[in-house]
């Protein structure tokens, strides 16, 4: 199918295979996308790019996996047909790229004729440090790799842990980029893939005594836009780009016209990219509308409310009873990435061992009973104790007393699974 719709639009030059991440396929599925591309009625796709961060968490991919030469002769098959091939290598982290295994795939890839652009998300709590980015890019300058974006945590999932506000994220990357050579500074970013389009952090400036971000589109709807500078309000707290910024509408009518004319605009994108679907490619921008425009209301949840549904309904196999927001519209998600349970325990009962990707804190309400952490020696719990159980921390409940354990649950279970990593081991 893609090679059909590719065959009759001369103006596609590049194709972007990403996912997920691509390179977990065997040589042999990789190779049945990737070949029927390198036939010569599509000569004017000039470059096959490969989004993978397998390069940092899975070097022996390109090292010593029973299939790792099919996949390197792939790559010189590519390179043999006259076209680009581009792995978009995601690092997190300098320490990624200083294994020897590391180098030594990096060194693999290159020598098959293929290019390694390298692109980083800016996280907190992980590479905020602009030390750690100039030696990202210096160590990939010096193995052959080429630096390429910085890019701005998503408006989405966990970013109020993970990311950082704009101003932040210009000084990170201008003090990085200022350390390090000419030969590293092909890389371009703080950038952000927002609702406009593709925009870069330039810094900040002051016009007619207003502080104001600088900014320019790297790829935009209007081609015209490009690398044409443009200015937004600046807020220390911004983290995203978004369109209802600074707007103010008069009356109801340009309000309507201004989201009729956004979202049509990103209609005839998702078209031009998607012509069998064209709604779902744009599905992402018509929910974060949606989440930009929500006003929430209060919710007051009573206690007697609550013990009726505990004494009345029969809740989940695992005794917990969901605090459902009629605001949220995910099923479970009581404020934005974060539900509250209330889980039962009865009388001489107790939970599995068990853990799982998302975190727990654990509020005692009423009884007495047990906790057991990592295999330790059980620990007395009892009404008003606190317990936090981080991601993947074996915990069990014991009640041996005979009234019920009754526990109130604030959990990032929600976020997990909007990104699809909710996992659970018993």
């Amino acid at each position: 199918m893609l090679v059909e719709y590719l065959k009759p639009h001369p103006e596609v030059t590049d194709v972007l295979i990403t996912g997920g991440d691509p390179m977990i396929m065997n040589a042999r599925a990789l190779g049945d996308y990737i070949r029927p591309l390198l036939i010569p009625e599509l000569n004017h796709v000039k470059n096959i790019r490969i989004g993978t961060k397998s390069v940092a968490y899975w070097p022996q991919r390109y090292v010593t996996d029973k299939d790792t030469d099919d996949v390197l002769r792939l790559f010189e098959e590519v390179v043999a047909s006259g076209k680009n091939l581009a792995l978009m290598a995601h690092y997190n982290h300098p320490q990624e790229m200083q294994t020897e295994i590391s180098q030594t795939a990096l060194k693999r890839i290159i020598a098959t004729g293929a290019t390694v652009r390298m692109q980083s998300p800016l996280i907190r709590h992980i590479n905020e440090n602009p030390q750690g980015w100039a030696t990202l890019w210096t160590t990939g300058v010096r193995l052959g790799a080429i630096p390429y974006y910085m890019f701005v945590e998503r408006d989405t999932g966990p970013n109020e842990y993970f990311g950082l506000p704009l101003y932040k994220a210009w000084q990170i990357f201008q003090q990085a980029y200022k350390s390090v050579s000419g030969l590293a500074r092909t890389v371009r970013g703080p950038s952000m893939s927002a609702l406009p389009s593709k925009v870069m952090i330039d810094g900040t400036t002051e016009i007619a005594g207003e502080k104001v971000f600088v900014l320019q589109f790297l790829q935009a709807r209007n081609p015209d836009w490009v690398r044409r500078p443009f200015f937004a309000k600046y807020d220390q707290k911004a983290s995203w780009l978004w369109p209802l910024k600074g707007q103010s509408f008069d009356d109801y009518q340009p309000y309507n016209n201004f989201f009729i004319e956004l979202i049509s605009s990103d209609l005839e994108q998702a078209l031009l990219g998607n012509m069998n679907s064209p709604l779902k490619a744009s599905t992402d921008v018509l929910r974060d509308v949606c989440e930009a425009l929500r006003k929430e209301k209060s919710v007051v949840w009573s206690k007697s409310h609550i013990f009726h549904q505990l004494i009345t309904q029969d809740f989940t196999s695992r005794g917990a009873l969901f605090l459902s927001n009629p605001n949220r519209t995910f099923d479970g998600e009581t404020v934005h990435d974060l539900s509250v349970t209330i889980q039962i325990i009865k009388p001489e009962d107790s939970t599995t061992k068990h853990s799982h990707s998302f975190w727990h804190l654990y509020f005692v309400m009423s009884g007495r009973g047990e906790i057991i952490l990592e295999n330790k020696n059980p620990a007395i719990i009892v009404n008003g104790d606190v317990i936090y159980v981080p991601a993947w921390i074996e915990h069990k409940f014991i009640n041996c007393e005979h009234e019920n354990l009754i526990l109130y649950v604030t959990q990032n279970l929600p976020s997990m699974a909007n990104q699809g990593t909710l996992l659970r081991k018993d």
